[in-house]
Order: structure tokens, then C-alpha cells, then sequence
């Protein structure tokens, strides 16, 4: 993350810091985490596999350069994630709010108020971030900046395309000297009409939705405690059967223990859950919401409900096949 990029995503998260300071807290926080490395491969080389202090110390020193960069890639991965997630739900914030703070406004331009002044006396406390967001700007201009110029750079601090089309017919029609309070009202409609629509479009693909989350977190994990079963049984049966050198080879198919083993399966098992789970929801919230960061809250929803489905069938189809058997 380069300078100008790890700037923009501070001001879009909301943070009111210097970005040398989140440079610092991520270097710090990587050494820290790379001590703890440190020190367990030093006692798991010199307690438990009783090295030689000299390999022990060359073996560290490499894992210490290798380990140290993947976990700052890891922590700037983090905070990458942190900023981008706080400054969605900024920016969801600001878009829910805006048709009714842009209707207040228009409604202040048709009493005669100016720009600024409908822009300001439309503040409410229940607009939240946009109720802040606004109070800068009317800072920046009572200290003598260009009403335009701050409504941009409000714009700018947020992804958002509704907020930058609102912003831009609001600048072109301070400078063409139209009905501005007409114009205003329009988009406020437009963006109530763009959200219900959005709405409609989310109910009519529920069934797919239905459909994924289903199979992700109840088929899936009954299908894999199905099939560990049946390996752990077949693992039984194959090893109780003993047949002489002579009738072995008159089969039709050899009875060999079976090559994988049932722990390493259920290993597999918990970690195909554990992905499909995670990449369901991101695609469960890019079908609903159209964006991926909506669908972090449901991945721990998703990992935990398909993890004890997985251990409840295992339990179930093991008492079942035991009393077949």
C-alpha cells in the first residue's frame, strides 16, 4: 500500500490520524507477532527436538526473515481490510440518509435560504456521519473556501455514486443558476426509486440465495459425515477380513486397506467447509447487496452453522451405521 493510497483509505475509514502513526502501530504490531514466532520455534527446536544451539540459532534467524514478512503482509492485509469495511459502512450510512437531507435542503432553497445556508439548517442528528460530514464543509467555507471545492472533497472521502452524482448536479447548478431546489428534489427521487428497486431485484434472487446457503451449510456437511463414515466403516471391514494367499487372488476385486485415513479426511472435510463457507457468503452478499464487503458479517454465520451440522451428522450416521453393523 503506497503513500497516497494508505492517505485516501485513512480519510474513507473516518480516521482522524497521521498515516505515519498506522505505519508505526503495523510495524509494531508485526514485531510483536514475530516474537511469538521466534519463540516457539525456539522451544520447539531446543526443548522438544533437542537441536544443537547452533542449528537452532541459524533455523531461527531464517524463520525470524521469512516469518517477519509474511506477517507484515498479513498485518497490512488486516488493516487494509479494517479501513475498506469502515469506510463501506460510512458510506452506506451516508447513502441511506441522503434522499431525506437532500429533500430538506430543496425544501430550505424554495423558503430563499442560499446554498450554504439550506445545506446547513438541513442537518439533523439522526443523519449521523453525513450530519459531520456537513459540518466540515460549512467550516471550510465560513474560512473563506469555495462552497464547490468542499462539496468535492466531500464527495472524494466516500466510493460512492450516488453521493458524487448528488454533489455534481448540486456544484452545476450553483454555477448555471438553475432551479436548484428542483433539481435536488429530483435526485432525492431518483435515489428512492434506484433503492427499491434494488430491493425488488434482491427478492427476486432469494431463491438462489435460499438454494447456496442450503447446500453449503447443510448439504455439504451431511454429505461429508456420510462419507467419512462410510471410509471409517470400510477401514473396519477390510482390516476384520483376513482370506488365505489362494482365494485372494480368485476375487473380483482385492481387499487392501483403504490409503487414506479417516482423521486426515475429516481434516479435509473441515477445511472444504470452512472455504466454501467463506466464499458462499461473499457471493451470497454480491447477489443481495452487489458489494463483497456486506458479506463479511455472515462468514462467521455461515463457517459455524456448516461446522456443527458436519459434527451433528457425524455423531447421527455413526450411531446409525454402529447399530447396522
Amino acid at each position: 500500500m503506497n503513500e497516497q493510497t494508505l492517505i485516501h483509505a485513512i480519510e474513507r475509514a473516518g480516521w482522524h490520524t497521521d498515516r505515519l502513526k498506522v505505519s508505526k502501530r503495523v510495524f509494531i504490531s508485526a514485531v510483536y507477532a514475530n516474537v511469538l514466532v521466534a519463540l516457539y520455534f525456539v522451544y520447539r527446536f531446543s526443548v522438544v527436538e533437542h537441536y544443537p544451539l547452533t542449528t537452532t540459532a541459524i533455523t531461527v534467524a531464517i524463520i525470524w526473515i521469512v516469518a517477519f514478512m509474511l506477517v507484515l503482509f498479513l498485518c497490512w492485509l488486516a488493516l487494509y481490510v479494517v479501513l475498506d469495511l469502515q469506510a463501506y459502512h460510512r458510506r452506506i450510512n451516508v447513502e441511506d440518509v441522503l434522499p431525506d437531507y437532500l429533500q430538506l435542503v430543496a425544501a430550505n432553497l424554495r423558503a430563499g435560504m442560499t446554498v450554504d445556508r439550506a445545506l446547513w439548517y438541513a442537518v439533523r442528528p439522526r443523519f449521523g456521519v453525513l450530519a459531520d460530514e456537513i459540518q466540515v464543509v460549512a467550516k471550510q467555507v465560513m474560512t473563506g473556501e469555495n462552497l464547490g471545492t468542499a462539496l468535492r472533497a466531500f464527495a472524494h472521502r466516500y466510493d460512492s455514486p450516488l453521493l458524487h452524482r448528488a454533489v455534481s448536479l448540486l456544484i452545476e447548478g450553483m454555477e448555471a443558476g438553475g432551479d436548484l431546489a428542483d433539481i435536488i428534489n429530483k435526485v432525492a427521487t431518483t435515489i428512492q426509486e434506484t433503492r427499491i428497486l434494488g430491493k425488488e431485484m434482491a427478492a427476486n434472487v432469494l431463491t438462489y440465495v435460499i438454494f447456496i446457503g442450503a447446500a453449503v451449510m447443510f448439504a455439504a456437511p451431511v454429505l461429508l459425515a456420510l462419507a467419512q463414515q462410510l471410509l471409517t466403516t470400510l477401514a473396519l471391514v477390510t482390516s476384520s477380513i483376513s482370506l488365505p494367499p489362494g482365494v485372494q487372488g480368485t476375487t473380483l476385486f482385492a481387499l487392501t486397506s483403504v490409503s487414506i485415513k479417516p482423521e486426515d479426511f475429516q481434516t479435509f472435510a473441515i477445511l472444504m467447509l470452512t472455504i466454501t463457507s467463506f466464499f458462499s457468503a461473499l457471493m451470497i452478499a454480491i447477489i443481495q447487496k452487489g458489494t463483497v464487503q456486506s458479506g463479511i458479517k455472515y462468514i462467521p454465520l455461515f463457517i459455524t452453522v456448516a461446522l456443527i451440522v458436519y459434527a451433528i451428522a457425524l455423531n447421527v450416521l455413526g450411531s446409525a451405521i454402529h447399530v447396522l453393523v
